[in-house]
């Protein structure tokens, strides 16, 4: 970090680890030592929300960083519970709530598409995100990647002849609940009604992109829903023959 603030002194700096603050003695030492020798610079990284608490933060605010990327993965405890994530929605709204507390912005990385997430679901991640408030928001597709228990689990799901070496995360690569064109929508959904939350809390509430925003979340709500209706009768294909009923 002082390399860099001394030779290229760039705007922000990324620490690009998983979970920084995995380890709590190394990340006080870390601390300590960026404070030593004058090596604060503005960066933005990376944690879990069960491995950050006021002390911690306090600590990585002061050593420069601006931004905390959380891994809330949903605002459904239901969906977080079928990841084995080990987390809880209320540990994410309480790491979000000290971090924004001192100073720094909270990041979440919203992931669509596990196997047992329903569209209630992504509606209760997306009343999370309104109610949480965090300073940024990432989404992607769940995707599996080989070795973890989630390949483990939809390995014969796996829609084979993909190019995984270009990958796109937002590109579902196994057969899911729903098909792509599913969270095509969802991702757009959920974006657009997130952000048209944000510009009505603005001082200076900008009412045409309001506007345009809000119409675009309708459409793409309104395609979660046709899409789910049509794979619903695609399951159920005896539910569309009506009755027949005898005199």
């Amino acid at each position: 970090m002082l390399m860099l603030k001394k030779r290229y002194n760039p705007d922000i700096m990324w620490i690009s680890d998983d979970v920084l603050t995995i380890n709590k003695r190394w990340t006080h030492e870390f601390v300590r030592e960026v404070i030593a020798r004058n090596a604060q610079h503005p960066y933005e990284c990376l944690s879990r929300v069960d491995l950050v608490n006021r002390e911690i933060l306090t600590g990585l605010r002061e050593t420069g960083c601006f931004r905390v990327w959380y891994g809330a993965e949903s605002g459904s405890q239901k969906v977080l519970e079928s990841m084995r994530k080990g987390t809880t929605v209320d540990q994410v709204r309480e790491a979000a709530r000290i971090t924004q507390e001192l100073g720094m912005q909270a990041g979440f990385f919203i992931l669509l598409g596990y196997p047992d997430e329903t569209t209630s679901d992504i509606r209760e991640t997306i009343n999370f995100l309104k109610e949480t408030r965090p300073d940024v928001v990432g989404t992607s597709v769940a995707f599996p990647i080989k070795g973890t228990e989630f390949y483990e689990r939809v390995e014969n799901r796996i829609i084979p002849n993909e190019n995984w070496s270009s990958r796109n995360q937002n590109k579902l690569l196994f057969k899911g609940k729903f098909p792509r064109l599913y969270y095509w929508f969802a991702a757009r959904w959920l974006v657009k009604e997130v952000n048209v939350d944000k510009m009505w809390r603005m001082p200076k509430r900008p009412y045409m992109r309001i506007v345009v925003e809000s119409a675009k979340a309708v459409v793409a709500r309104a395609g979660v829903a046709l899409v789910d209706a049509a794979s619903f009768w695609r399951k159920h294909p005896k539910k569309l023959v009506p009755s027949r009923r005898h005199a």
